[in-house]
């Protein structure tokens, strides 16, 4: 598989000479050389694992530019197989909610979880939050295509599925950026009445939401769940506040100790070898001293500044390449990204959450804009 491997980077990197190849691919090269070396200096189980994360990483960028590139599907089967897996996600959770209330079999519940997470939907995933991120990140995507393609059904059945999804979850970060997602799109197609009157809803609604769920309360809720979503729907004013001792507050905790520190990070430390920083803190470690929750964050303690420059040149390499051409809508999704990326446990455990955003980015060079630079 090694010698595989390494045959296929060999190949790609002496027949393909794109810019829009070559860039990002020697930047994950790059990560994968760090994960390597900082794997064979610890030689830690964990950091095994995760350096066949970035593998299955670089793999999947690569099958999706030459996918796209190649032009081997049409629009409208990579509109309709996306919308798929959006469904699929959703229906998922939709079963697994049935399990959790005792009316079917209860499935996606590994043996070892904490106590409590049976009660969770995570669907396929190890978390609530990497379901809600994933399905939002492939919204976005398809989302953009369907109304590219004039799928007005198909679109409402698309925010459908998601609203579903980040509602069971309460990924409260997802709650909000779902509906900023709406207001920076309006932006993007210079709807100005429209993106008042979206605005103007979300916060409406979300005000609307917060109050109901603070002063509901769930009488018969034998497994918790509804109480549970209440509750942190509810919690949602708190998020930004560093005062709060739920996850959200404990991760804007994590983030100011991160830059007041920013001095120790010469020395890459490896992926999964993070509570050594965290060690001096003052606050609740336990969330994110075996992940930060934050893909700069994680990238900067494992593999130290060269780490954290190299994610910046991939994003920069992204965002400039997107406002080159007309219609730059891959930038909303790379904004969304980095946003989201401080979600998950680990974006380095999660390929599936970079996917959409390679696909909006080479679609927009090769199927939009027919012949790119």
């Amino acid at each position: 598989m090694p010698a595989a491997f390494f045959v296929f980077i060999i190949i790609a990197f002496k027949f393909e000479h794109r810019k829009d190849y070559i860039y990002p691919a020697s930047v994950f090269l790059m990560f994968l050389l760090l994960a390597l070396v900082t794997t064979l200096f610890y030689g830690e189980s964990s950091q095994v694992e995760d350096l066949f994360y970035l593998v299955h990483l670089f793999l999947a960028f690569n099958a999706v530019y030459f996918i796209i590139k190649w032009k081997l599907f049409s629009e409208r089967f990579l509109l309709y197989f996306f919308s798929a897996i959006v469904a699929l996600l959703a229906l998922s959770a939709a079963l697994q909610i049935l399990g959790i209330l005792g009316i079917i079999p209860l499935i996606w519940a590994p043996e070892g979880r904490p106590e409590g997470f049976d009660k969770l939907v995570t669907g396929p995933f190890a978390n609530p939050n990497d379901l809600a991120v994933v399905e939002l990140m492939l919204f976005c995507y398809v989302y953009w295509l369907a109304d590219k393609l004039n799928r007005f059904p198909l679109k409402l059945f698309l925010i459908a599925c998601t609203a579903f999804v980040i509602l069971v979850t309460l990924s409260r970060a997802s709650i909000v950026l779902f509906a900023v997602y709406f207001i920076l799109l309006s932006l993007y197609k210079k709807q100005y009445l429209k993106l008042l009157a979206l605005t103007l809803f979300a916060i409406a609604s979300l005000a609307i939401l917060i109050t109901f769920a603070s002063s509901f309360k769930v009488k018969g809720d034998d497994s918790g769940l509804v109480q549970r979503n209440l509750n942190r729907i509810a919690s949602i004013d708190r998020m930004l506040s560093s005062k709060s001792n739920d996850s959200s507050g404990i991760r804007v905790n994590s983030y100011r100790y991160f830059f007041e520190n920013i001095d120790e990070f010469a020395e890459p430390r490896g992926t999964d070898n993070y509570e050594s920083f965290y060690n001096r803190a003052d606050f609740d470690k336990n969330l994110i001293r075996y992940n930060p929750h934050s893909f700069f964050i994680e990238s900067t303690l494992s593999f130290g500044y060269a780490g954290l420059l190299l994610l910046c040149l991939l994003m920069a390499f992204f965002t400039y390449y997107s406002m080159a051409v007309p219609n730059s809508y891959p930038v909303i999704l790379i904004v969304f990204f980095i946003i989201l990326s401080n979600i998950p446990s680990s974006i380095i455990k999660m390929p599936a959450l970079w996917v959409p955003l390679f696909l909006a980015f080479y679609h927009q060079r090769y199927y939009v804009q027919k012949n790119p630079n």
